[in-house]
């Protein structure tokens, strides 16, 4: 048995880019070149900081269940920190 992959079968297996997604590219492929690259690599930071807050947040959520915000004891251990960089710097 062959299995023959074409585009058209490939793409079947992609995520559809939504309708706004294509109007963006379209545009943007429109651009000069600097532009393109430009606004390349600030949608490609956008992407990397969303991945880095889902990771975040899944991996917030895989530690177990929420325990008590202790307000006082955070800002007990900041104002110790503080007192210990103005320690140091004098």
């Amino acid at each position: 048995m062959y299995v023959r992959f074409t585009p058209s079968t490939l793409m079947l297996e992609q995520p559809a880019m939504t309708q706004e997604m294509q109007t963006a590219v379209a545009r943007l492929q429109q651009l000069p070149e600097s532009d393109q690259v430009r606004i390349g690599g600030q949608i490609n930071a956008y992407l990397n900081k969303l991945e880095n807050v889902r990771r975040m947040v899944k991996e917030g959520l895989d530690s177990g269940p929420p325990t008590p915000l202790d307000a006082d004891g955070i800002i007990r251990r900041g104002r110790a920190r503080l007192a210990e960089v103005e320690k140091k710097s004098v």
